[in-house]
């Protein structure tokens, strides 16, 4: 092998190793978390199951994203996938604040549904981060990723 077949190679079991961790936590996890819901009768406020219906299509949307980004390795497509990781922290953050401000209200679905709610907003979060996962080597191969995350400090 050439070494950007072995690359490539490296790229392809990482991506799925990813979509593995990610049938992990649909069957684990989710899937788990939802059998409890029905077998104890519980229903999500409806703002609660919008916001959940909410991620779980940009969850869908990032799976087809990084399916594109794998396939035609297209670096423009890789930094948009990348990007969508802050905004869906910023909607997990937002979807958090919401669900909290419905539990100081009272809200009986709310205070029934709270930690499983938490719990699939947590792992729809996990999902998309592997899904995302798929951008990483394509960019640093581009010269577009920067080294840390965290802000240069001077000392």
């Amino acid at each position: 092998m050439s070494a950007a077949e072995s690359a490539r190679a490296v790229e392809i079991l990482g991506f799925i190793m990813n979509l593995e961790h990610v049938g992990d936590i649909l069957a684990k996890n989710l899937m788990e978390l939802a059998a409890k819901r029905g077998r104890l009768g519980l229903s999500f406020s409806e703002e609660g199951l919008a916001e959940l219906r909410d991620m779980h299509g940009r969850i869908m949307e990032t799976m087809r994203l990084s399916l594109n980004v794998f396939t035609t390795r297209d670096i423009g497509l890789a930094r948009r996938l990348l990007a969508d990781k802050s905004g869906l922290r910023a909607a997990e953050r937002e979807a958090a604040s919401l669900h909290f401000d419905r539990l100081r209200q009272g809200r009986s679905e709310s205070l029934e549904t709270s930690a499983i709610h938490l719990d699939m907003t947590r792992d729809l979060k996990r999902i998309h981060g592997h899904l995302t996962t798929v951008a990483y080597p394509i960019l640093e191969a581009a010269g577009e990723l920067a080294e840390s995350r965290l802000p240069s400090r001077e000392d």
